[in-house]
């Protein structure tokens, strides 16, 4: 089913807004580019530099809070506010200042005189009744709330889990696979064909094409992408990975120029677009972090312990997409793999089993190392095996 499209301004929502709204790379991409943009500014008045201040203060808590959220222990607590997080900072770029004319920002920064005239009068400019200085300092309020929020998420998860790391071991939980069997039901009920299941920098294997490493392979980096799971028959299943657009601008464009049929996270360049990959037993799929695989650098890593899905000849920079964990992803294309594009669940699992569920268990860990429990060590075998598996792939 095509994911509905974003309002109008009209219609009760800005689509630059909801364009960013759930996109782990928006939410600090978004961050940097404010923090960018305002330091531009080297005369901005002391209402614009305390928004300068308070998202630079944010994004190595931004950059954390994200990646823990991948995570399925974390997800329910913190999605939420990152995504709030997110929304707000649409609102930071579309109070931005823009310039022009002889009394704008950007006239004022080019002329040696009238500098602190034009901040003043581009301060006092009113959007309806409400003028740019009210809604600067409107922005502040919520951009604070937002970190109080995400502040009292994290207290919370420590709370719920604690010692919950970056790091933390992935854990066999039956709740998941059956979470996984569900999502997975809808597509055989016929209930849809398509679901977006994460968000990622998408890179690619390649021949190099340097005369020094001729011949050999090597990672390209190709672009931002949402991932979805795309069944129309119940059976086969497949990873399509849909182009995004990186900036709220081009988001901000479309609102003003584009149908109402198009794809609001869409990008119209479709030159780059790589096709679906086919999700059957034999599928590569691998779980990496920064410290196992070099090579990652193609994918604009932050934290060394993000997480990156190798999907045959493409790796994924994985970023959750609504509730999906990281956790909940691997399920799925696992069981999409024991489906083997030739049967439907009831025919390959029972998850209420035990028997089945131990087989599903061996299928996960050949993605990456599985423990039983939280605190568990790996034993030497399961390492031994995680490490062949590793070095066959490499």
């Amino acid at each position: 089913a095509k994911p509905p499209r974003s309002p109008r301004s009209g219609e009760g929502g800005s689509a630059m807004a909801l364009a960013v709204t759930a996109t782990a790379f928006s939410l600090v991409h978004n961050a940097k580019k404010a923090v960018d943009v305002l330091r531009d500014y080297s005369s901005a008045p002391a209402e614009l530099n305390f928004v300068c201040k308070l998202v630079d203060a944010s994004m190595p808590v931004l950059s954390v809070a994200k990646a823990l959220a991948n995570r399925h222990e974390a997800i329910d607590l913190l999605a939420p506010p990152l995504d709030l997080y997110s929304e707000t900072l649409a609102e930071v770029h579309r109070a931005l200042p823009e310039g022009g004319g002889e009394d704008g920002p950007v006239a004022g920064k080019q002329k040696s005189e009238g500098r602190s005239e034009s901040w003043n009068k581009w301060l006092a400019r009113k959007k309806g009744d409400v003028s740019q200085r009210d809604i600067i300092v409107a922005i502040c309020g919520r951009l604070q709330s937002c970190q109080n929020l995400l502040q009292l998420s994290l207290t919370a998860l420590s709370y719920r889990v604690p010692n919950f790391k970056l790091d933390a071991p992935f854990v066999f939980q039956s709740g998941i696979q059956m979470k996984a069997h569900d999502f997975l039901l809808e597509f055989e009920f016929g209930r849809t064909t398509s679901v977006p299941i994460c968000f990622g920098m998408l890179g690619r294997r390649t021949r190099s094409s340097t005369a020094q490493n001729a011949g050999s392979s090597v990672w390209e980096h190709l672009y931002y992408c949402k991932a979805h799971l795309v069944c129309k028959d119940g059976k086969r299943c497949a990873l399509e990975f849909q182009k995004l657009r990186r900036t709220a601008a081009a988001a901000e464009a479309e609102e003003s120029g584009a149908n109402g049929d198009s794809d609001s996270d869409s990008d119209d360049d479709g030159g780059d677009h790589v096709p679906a990959v086919e999700i059957d037993e034999a599928t590569r799929f691998f779980r990496y972090t920064q410290r196992d695989f070099r090579g990652l650098e193609v994918l604009f890593l932050e934290e060394k312990h993000d997480i990156v899905y190798q999907v045959e000849n493409y790796l994924l920079h994985f970023e959750r997409c609504e509730r999906i964990s990281a956790e909940l992803f691997e399920a799925i294309i696992q069981m999409c793999k024991l489906k083997n594009g030739k049967g439907y669940l009831s025919q390959v699992l029972s998850i209420d089993k035990a028997p089945e569920m131990v087989k599903l268990k061996e299928h996960l860990a050949e993605c990456g190392p599985y423990w039983e429990d939280d605190g568990v060590e790996a034993t030497a075998a399961e390492h031994e095996v995680y490490e062949k598996l590793a070095k066959i792939n490499l």
